[in-house]
């Protein structure tokens, strides 16, 4: 009979253990779900979205180690899949094409798609969607046309096909069900989870600033993410005799020249662009303050972090924000630039006010703590276990933007 070679034999037994110990744990809790994770549209550039997702795979099995979730992954997505740790991808499937999505599932409760992105069509039963935000009809100029056709499809293949929709907030759990029209019962709020940031972090390479002299701000230059008007307040700080540097993180998608702006206002200003985890570790940890102008957000995993890292925090008081700050923050209007500057001056010169956002930071964070929001999510697919499938509906048309007005 012919030897396999050791370190095959190594690999079924890897593999074989975890099942074995996951079906006889199956065994004892017959009402706890069979999850599958559809990674459809991930890719590593997705920002806060991908970051959710790829969070979930790490730390699910920390907290459910008999519990593995299956994994779809396609021929785009199997190269982050290989990333993950060894105990996150037992389980993961490769599909030669999107359509093999309902032969491999059958198995599962419930198939979720944490990227936002649904694919295919119709997909399979047990279908969860994760919807982050509605930010066109707050903001359609914002958007294309070509985007806002693409949304509006998008939800009503979710409203008619899925089982249920998950999203990151009560803010937006409330436009979900009022704008969209989804039933209430089929909207699960589960906070976002937070990604691992390194125990210690690494100075980035070619930052001007010293340690402790220089405003953060994390964000994509995304329109909504508001750096016009923040750059505006700190110039109206610089001109009151206040020197606040500010760097930021992040993708350049609009094309703006951010720096024009802030040698327009007189603002000291570097853009990093997209960094390490190490380095966003390092700028939390030796910022004075984060400063989070955003005009919209589902959920904004970058307060989380600030609060992990016990950072000052002056940010917006609109959408979801204060649903995750909570009062570990200092709030001010991100439409008036002279609101900012105040917000800004008060979190950056008040040291009494920094010490108690410092010292709120710790207990506001373990509100979000990983086991925490895992077990939220297990305990949401549990409940989404037994609702039935959904009456699909070709016809069904969504609300018109008009519907807006009347919501607010």
């Amino acid at each position: 009979m012919k030897r396999l070679p050791i370190n095959r034999v190594l690999s079924i037994a890897l593999r074989w253990f975890p099942r074995r110990l996951e079906s006889v744990w199956r065994q004892r809790h017959p009402d706890r779900p069979v999850v599958g994770i559809a990674l459809a549209g991930y890719h590593e550039s997705l920002g806060g979205v991908g970051n959710y997702a790829m969070s979930l795979l790490r730390a699910w099995p920390q907290v459910f180690p008999f519990s593995a979730l299956r994994i779809f992954c396609s021929k785009a997505t199997f190269a982050s899949v290989q990333k993950l740790p060894f105990r996150s991808r037992i389980e993961h499937r490769f599909l030669q094409k999107d359509a093999d999505l309902e032969a491999v599932s059958r198995d599962c409760d419930v198939v979720y798609f944490p990227c936002a992105h649904l694919d295919p069509v119709p997909p399979p039963k047990g279908t969860v969607f994760f919807l982050p935000d509605v930010q066109e009809w707050f903001f359609p100029g914002y958007f294309s046309g070509m985007e806002h056709c693409r949304r509006r499809n998008r939800y009503r293949t979710v409203r008619n096909f899925a089982k249920c929709v998950i999203v990151p907030s009560e803010f937006t759990r409330k436009c979900v069900v009022e704008l969209l029209g989804f039933p209430a019962d089929r909207v699960q709020m589960v906070p976002n989870l937070c990604g691992d940031l390194p125990a210690r972090g690494t100075r980035p390479g070619g930052l001007r600033f010293p340690s402790g002299t220089f405003a953060y701000y994390p964000a994509d230059d995304f329109l909504h993410k508001n750096h016009a008007r923040l750059l505006e307040a700190l110039g109206l700080l610089e001109s009151s005799g206040l020197h606040i540097p500010l760097v930021c993180t992040g993708s350049r998608y609009s094309g703006r020249d951010l720096e024009a702006l802030a040698g327009e206002a007189g603002v000291e200003f570097q853009h990093l662009g997209r960094v390490t985890r190490g380095e966003v570790r390092w700028l939390f940890d030796n910022s004075r303050a984060m400063l989070y102008p955003s005009l919209f957000e589902g959920f904004g995993i970058p307060l989380l972090e600030a609060l992990l890292c016990s950072l000052p925090i002056a940010c917006s008081k609109v959408t979801s924000i204060p649903e995750v700050t909570g009062d570990v923050a200092e709030y001010f209007d991100p439409f008036s630039s002279g609101d900012i500057a105040r917000g800004i001056r008060r979190v950056w010169l008040d040291e009494s006010r920094r010490k108690e956002l410092i010292s709120k930071s710790a207990g506001r964070a373990a509100k979000f703590s990983r086991e925490s929001v895992i077990r939220e999510h297990e305990l949401a697919f549990q409940k989404i276990k037994f609702l039935p499938e959904p009456d699909v509906r070709t016809d069904a048309l969504l609300p018109t933007l008009d519907s807006k007005r009347a919501w607010a």
